[in-house]
């Protein structure tokens, strides 16, 4: 009786785990469904992500490979985000897989990379909820249904071989992130001043040949990218982005930065190394959030006056410029982390240096400095500092107060005295 009343509850209790995960047998087999149709039709592997709902349907896939997408004839209408990322070389995507795709009516992202530069415009004006749509590597993907979807929020556009926005881009006014990198775009029509709510913005790797001046209107824009254009001048109306966060100008022709750069008090990240810069403005001493500045490889001959008015810097990269002196208010960065001032002109440093009590990395190599000064001894967290291809003879008895000192790096062969105290430096494991 006992062994009969344990088998009972055996064949219920399978029961009941064959009821619970049953769905989940199911679902897999509908994840099964989409990687069997596809195995043998690429050239490599193909790698399927697919995730499903409680009721076991198929609500994300993502496949990657090099596949032919014309053999899928139906994809669930559940699905609410769709990634087909395939290598360049493969099968062009088919009218016929074009219609598939615009009958997902629940899609909220739509990612097609590489698709095999299809001619075929994308009709996607039955996609009424997509938030999302980033297409790349196809040739000429504009199709009037892109500017009619009131909720997208994000468009992606790069490596499409662009070399123009339609002025149909300024309907998309919920957009609030678009990316046209690597095309061939030398500027903005004028309805993208109705992009109000855009917020970030990436035009890396294009043919700009100035910041545009309709960016000034749009005041939530808070991440700019304009790396490797061809820019030569920013405009001032850059200064209305009151909200901006981080701006990024490497590697273009800028010879200078307007006043009214001074404006962007929310500004945490800026970046224009490898440009034609002289001069910083003074103004960039109100810029008080700014974390990280990066601007070597220019021809800056100054560093602004007032440049301790900003107290959250973390991070200076001013190398391989033409800086002749350091100004006093340099103590006043008291959250500093690095510093790099390599390969300059500096003559003098000030004692003021030995106030960046955070700072773990100085770098003042390649520069004309015939003094280091005994408050460098107060950079108790200094960790790295290059000094070496200067015009010192003596290295400061202070420097043995650097405990935290890893690498040191002088010219031993002009160094003609070493400070005692050097054999304080108990961390040191690199030094030449």
């Amino acid at each position: 009786m006992h062994l009969m009343s344990i088998f009972y509850s055996l064949f219920f209790g399978i029961l009941m785990l064959a009821k619970i995960y049953g769905a989940t047998i199911s679902k897999a087999d509908k994840c099964n469904d989409f990687h069997q149709l596809l195995e043998g039709q690429g050239k490599g592997d193909i790698f399927n992500i697919c995730e499903m709902n409680n009721k076991g349907d198929i609500i994300e896939l993502e496949l990657e490979g090099n596949i032919d997408l014309n053999v899928i004839t139906e994809i669930p209408k559940t699905i609410k985000k769709l990634a087909l990322d395939m290598d360049y070389d493969g099968v062009p995507l088919s009218q016929k897989m074009i219609d598939v795709l615009s009958k997902i009516t629940n899609l909220k992202s739509l990612i097609l990379d590489g698709t095999g530069n299809s001619k075929e415009k994308l009709d996607i004006s039955k996609l009424k909820n997509l938030e999302e749509f980033e297409i790349n590597g196809v040739i000429d993907p504009f199709h009037k249904s892109i500017f009619n979807l009131k909720k997208l929020k994000i468009l992606r556009l790069n490596s499409n071989d662009l070399t123009s926005l339609p002025d149909e881009i300024g309907n998309l006014k919920n957009l609030e992130e678009l990316n046209i990198c690597y095309n061939d775009i030398e500027s903005l029509p004028k309805s993208f001043e109705n992009l109000v709510n855009l917020k970030e913005f990436y035009a890396y790797d294009n043919l700009f040949s100035e910041v545009p001046s309709v960016l000034g209107k749009l005041p939530n824009l808070e991440y700019i990218d304009f790396e490797y254009n061809t820019i030569t001048t920013v405009s001032k109306s850059i200064g209305n982005l009151k909200n901006l966060k981080a701006l990024y100008l490497e590697e273009n022709y800028i010879s200078s930065l307007p006043d009214e750069i001074g404006n962007l008090k929310n500004l945490e990240i800026f970046h224009f190394e490898i440009n034609r810069i002289k001069k910083l403005p003074e103004s960039l001493s109100n810029l008080v959030n700014l974390r990280i500045i990066v601007g070597d490889r220019n021809n800056i001959e100054n560093l602004p006056k007032n440049i301790g008015n900003l107290s959250k810097l973390e991070k200076v990269e001013l190398n391989s410029n033409s800086i002749a002196e350091i100004p006093k208010s340099i103590g006043n960065l008291k959250n500093i982390i690095m510093l790099n001032l390599s390969s300059n002109n500096i003559k003098e440093l000030p004692d003021e240096i030995g106030n960046m009590e955070k700072l773990k990395e100085l770098y003042l190599d390649y520069n004309e400095i015939n003094n280091i000064p005994s408050s460098i001894g107060n950079l108790k967290n200094l960790e790295i500092l290059a000094v070496g291809h200067n015009n010192l003879t003596s290295l400061p008895e202070e420097i043995g107060n650097l405990k935290n000192l890893n690498e040191l790096y002088y010219d031993k062969d002009k160094i003609t005295s070493i400070p005692e105290s050097i054999s304080n430096l108990v961390n040191l494991k690199d030094m030449n």
